[in-house]
């Protein structure tokens, strides 16, 4: 397989933070087929060879297989395990741009940086011995810039109700030092900054809100016209039924079914409790 090849059609997971796209995405990177952006890349982001650690952790003799924290267990020596993680340095390095912070709003890469871009890329699939790319990003869909260097890339985007997301995203950690200000910068109108400037310290909840609403707004701008290389996932109804959401992003990204995804999906069972996503490892 040549290097344009493994990098065909890429499967891109986006959506809001805490919307559920963690949970569906490592789901589906148990593919035995996907290569994917990595915990080790984000402590190495110049570095293609750190990603053939992957076949030390999961080659034809064993399987190690670790979990984002967020999830109700975690392996032991999970923090060192190789998995898949959104990387942000890695992709400020490979843009050089405040990738991580920015919405990119009508941008598209140049025609040297998607070529570089695509290369890392088809190192890092090579290298983790794999046959297709796969990631995830949390916040703006970047869905402009994203297709600049991907145009034949396949979109899940992972939706869940305001209310909920909303909440789940200001209980969470990472998000207490972001709760008085904008998480990234684009295309906000002055009276939205304004309005966050008067909020900041009071109201971290319409912040949020405000940030739910305004990344959504620019997707919906963004999709218009490549809804055939986008499919919409709906959290609640991954609750309801997950095999049968799993099957249809396989379908839809085109993946056959793989033993991995339904063991995973075995042992680990799926229950909602106060509006948020827990996995037991049973």
């Amino acid at each position: 397989m040549t290097k344009q090849n493994n990098i065909k059609a890429p499967i891109i997971f986006l959506g809001f933070g805490r919307c559920g796209g963690s949970i569906i995405s490592e789901i589906i990177f148990q593919h035995h087929k996907l290569a994917w952006v990595s915990n080790y890349q984000q402590k190495f982001p110049t570095s293609k060879q750190i990603n053939r650690l992957r076949n030390l952790f999961d080659n034809s003799l064993w399987r190690v297989s670790g979990q984002k924290e967020q999830l109700n267990k975690t392996p032991l020596l999970n923090k060192w395990i190789f998995k898949s993680a959104e990387s942000y340095s890695f992709w400020d390095y490979i843009t050089d741009r405040d990738f991580a912070g920015d919405f990119l709003y009508e941008i598209e890469e140049n025609i040297e940086r998607r070529k570089s871009i695509r290369l890392i890329f088809a190192d890092m699939v090579k290298y983790q011995n794999r046959k297709r790319l796969a990631f995830k990003l949390t916040g703006p869909a970047r869905l402009g810039y994203l297709r600049s260097i991907f145009p034949d890339a396949k979109f899940v985007y992972v939706k869940r109700e305001p209310l909920p997301n909303i909440r789940s995203l200001l209980k969470v950690g990472f998000y207490q030092d972001w709760k008085d200000k904008l998480s990234w910068s684009g295309p906000y109108l002055e009276k939205e900054q304004k309005a966050v400037a008067q909020w900041a310290g009071n109201n971290p909840e319409r912040i949020a809100a405000l940030q739910y609403y305004k990344v959504n707004e620019i997707y919906n701008l963004e999709k218009a016209g490549i809804e055939s290389q986008i499919m919409e996932i709906a959290y609640e109804n991954f609750i309801k039924d997950p095999h049968k959401e799993i099957k249809r992003i396989l379908d839809f990204v085109d993946l056959d079914q793989d033993d991995r995804i339904m063991n995973y999906l075995k042992h680990n069972k799926i229950y909602n409790r106060k509006i948020l996503l827990f996995f037991y490892n049973g």
